[in-house]
């Protein structure tokens, strides 16, 4: 009788700790598409102070939203010790950012309303944005033309992230790309796992202007 109800807690905490991490994995998503929308609309110049104001208010929300959930899914145990999953930061006012050259980007996410955030932003940057929803479209994409830059997201059907990043590497020219990993999930194994199929970076949604900022220019000077 003690065996069956150990088993049955083991297998409430089990559940207990899938639901927390599907809910923070949506919640990023959410998030991550609300901020790349106000990072879009921050790269406007002609912003009136009190528009400036509105977006400072919704920054802040949205890192406290971010850190709220996030303290949620750490009572399940998973906590991830990455030092490069880094909680988001307020984003830094606009500033157009002048490289050397334009940058072919490819993101791909399953999720249509994050691709097509980040997409804005990278082209309010000048950049030449391609996106895919999953990694089998993601192959055929790269053939046509080899991208600079892969945002990828790590959970998607068909052929998730890291199944995308070794066939990246395994194409002609493919270690030219700087591969960059988007995930949902703050999971302990996640980022080793990024890094062993080939990605350079690997970041918990939502994703940072600054940090677009950043992988921009490390792959111009790449170049």
């Amino acid at each position: 009788m003690n065996v069956d109800s150990d088993q049955a807690s083991n297998l409430d905490d089990r559940s207990r700790h899938e639901i927390g991490l599907n809910f923070e994995h949506d919640l990023r998503n959410i998030c991550s598409a609300m901020q790349s929308a106000v990072d879009v609309i921050r790269l406007d110049r002609d912003l009136s102070k009190d528009s400036l104001e509105m977006l400072a208010i919704l920054d802040r929300q949205l890192l406290r939203l971010t850190g709220t959930f996030t303290g949620l899914s750490d009572q399940t145990g998973d906590r991830s010790s990455s030092t490069a999953t880094i909680e988001p930061q307020p984003s830094a006012p606009a500033e157009h950012l002048s490289l050397s050259r334009k940058l072919d980007v490819l993101v791909v996410d399953d999720t249509r309303l994050v691709s097509y955030t980040l997409q804005k932003i990278l082209e309010k940057l000048g950049h030449s944005v391609r996106t895919a929803s999953n990694g089998v479209s993601a192959i055929e994409t790269i053939r046509q033309k080899l991208p600079d830059i892969v945002f990828s997201d790590i959970g998607m059907v068909e052929m998730d992230g890291y199944e995308l990043a070794k066939q990246i590497r395994a194409m002609p020219n493919g270690c030219d790309i700087l591969l960059i990993a988007l995930t949902g999930h703050r999971t302990q194994d996640s980022e080793r796992k990024s890094i062993e199929a080939g990605f350079d970076e690997h970041f918990v949604k939502p994703i940072s202007y600054e940090t677009i900022v950043n992988v921009l220019i490390r792959a111009s000077a790449k170049s």
